[in-house]
């Protein structure tokens, strides 16, 4: 077992986002010419919603920990949509994209099954609660793929404006894999319950992001596959009530921590078991903080980190 609250850290989370950003701007320029704004399935491209994570300090030598420092990864956020739009834009054009294609189908109000349909998911999957309780029941088969498809776009699967949300799978196995994030839940008011089945992988930030502003907690398992993201592998945050409970195989975050958790005002207490598997950051393995006054209990298998374990 390692852990590590940290105060001081050489790495620089700004070189790490500098260097998605650069990319995401080559990409943007390179695939998108003249001033004209453009629009997919009637959404402006350069629309981005902003995101509330585990914060991370910004500047060079600064501390990383939980809580601090938003701006940074709103930046490669704001970044992405502008990366992935134009090349949707073509390949909505083209014959593939009328082929049948997995996606998450809202079968009673805010009951949703990601169907297996044939080919893998090019699209973000994105769910809006409208303020209420969302349920995702993942079916065996289900893929999405809009990194390897050709067709790079922020997210595999994203709830927003939701109260309580719960993200299952149903049976077999699934595979998500999205040039942003992987699953992304952003901001829910209530409990977040993640239970995935296979492997998730978020190219350029992070493959589980999960974020509650309300009085609920976050669970997270995904022991069923490999969790991986270009900065982190699994990020986790509640702002206001609740606990963090993270069980996982392999998690590997390549540019930050295999795995960050935080509290910032909460009671709740953070739980982290990664006996089943092998955590792996570019920073640190995992890097929790309670703010509140709640517990803190990790019990880990191999836990590496480029710069702390």
């Amino acid at each position: 077992m390692a852990y590590h609250d940290q105060t001081q850290s050489s790495f620089s989370f700004t070189n790490a986002a500098n260097g998605a950003e650069n990319f995401l701007r080559w990409s943007s320029s390179a695939m998108l010419r003249g001033g004209r704004m453009t629009k997919f399935k009637g959404q402006a491209a350069s629309f981005s919603p902003e995101l509330g994570l585990v914060g991370i300090t910004a500047g060079p030598g600064d501390a990383v920990g939980c809580g601090q420092a938003l701006l940074t990864l709103d930046r490669v956020r704001s970044l992405l949509r502008w990366a992935a739009a134009p090349i949707a834009l073509f390949a909505a054009s083209t014959p593939a994209f009328a082929q049948a294609q997995d996606a998450c189908i809202e079968v009673t109000p805010n009951n949703f099954v990601c169907q297996d349909n044939g080919d893998p998911a090019t699209d973000d999957q994105l769910i809006d609660g409208a303020g209420d309780d969302v349920v995702v029941s993942i079916e065996d088969g289900f893929e999405v793929d809009n990194v390897g498809a050709g067709i790079p776009q922020e997210y595999g699967i994203q709830i927003v404006n939701a109260r309580n949300v719960t993200i299952e799978q149903s049976g077999g196995s699934s595979s998500i894999s999205a040039f942003g994030f992987g699953i992304d839940v952003l901001d829910a008011q209530g409990s977040i319950d993640i239970t995935t089945g296979g492997d998730v992988t978020g190219t350029v930030v992070t493959g589980i992001s999960a974020t509650s502003t309300g009085a609920g907690g976050i669970t997270i398992d995904s022991t069923a596959g490999t969790v991986s993201g270009g900065i982190y592998g699994i990020a986790a945050a509640n702002e206001v009530s609740g606990s963090i409970s993270i069980t996982v195989a392999n998690v590997v975050g390549r540019a930050g921590d295999g795995i960050i958790a935080g509290n910032q005002a909460s009671t709740g207490g953070i739980e982290i078991d990664s006996t089943a598997g092998n955590v792996s950051g570019d920073n640190t393995g995992i890097n929790a903080r309670n703010s509140g006054s709640g517990s803190l209990s990790i019990i880990s298998g191999t836990v590496s980190g480029a710069t702390l374990d």
